[in-house]
């Protein structure tokens, strides 16, 4: 019986955190998004342009085109409750090989 309610418990309280998180996801404006990527990429948040955005549970994926260069990069960052983690960007430059 006790491990049926910490089982519940667990499950409870997992479901309250996860939506949580997409209920933040669905308040973070594209300029929070921006600035993220913009710090994350070093270049000022002017130079950003989302081109595709797919908020989930407890975080956002997004795709976006840097002014002046013609890849994109695919990043992401994750939510809960009223905190956001820092962006994630693929394919950045690592500046210790520059």
């Amino acid at each position: 019986m006790k491990f049926k309610t910490i089982s519940a418990l667990l499950v409870c309280t997992s479901l309250l955190l996860s939506g949580c998180g997409y209920v933040r996801n669905t308040y973070v404006s594209d300029q929070d998004i921006k600035e993220k990527t913009a710090f994350a990429l070093d270049v000022p948040v002017e130079h950003i342009t989302i081109i595709d955005k797919d908020p989930g549970l407890s975080d956002i994926k997004y795709t976006v085109q840097i002014k002046g260069q013609t890849k994109t990069k695919q990043c992401y960052f994750t939510t809960i409750l009223a905190t956001d983690s820092q962006a994630v960007c693929a394919g950045t430059s690592n500046p210790l090989t520059k």
